[in-house]
């Protein structure tokens, strides 16, 4: 199969749907990270991508996954 076909699982706790190697997280966990977050995520990969620390991105996906656990508690 190739990579770009490759499905892993959402990275919001305990999701166990399949999803695109592109993608963070399932579309309904996403929406439920704030658009500020989102933003964030999107933001710090790219600078990661150009080169960057990989720190932001990893705050920003901790973020994320913290925000969608705390809207599904």
């Amino acid at each position: 199969m190739p990579l770009f076909q490759r499905k892993k699982p959402c990275y919001a706790a305990g999701c166990t749907v399949k999803i695109a190697r592109r993608l963070l997280m399932c579309p309904k966990h996403w929406r439920m990270v704030p658009r500020d977050i989102q933003i964030a995520v999107y933001e710090t990969l790219d600078a990661w991508r150009r080169g960057g620390d990989p720190k932001p991105y990893v705050k920003a996906i901790e973020a994320a996954r913290g925000a969608v656990a705390q809207r599904s508690s």
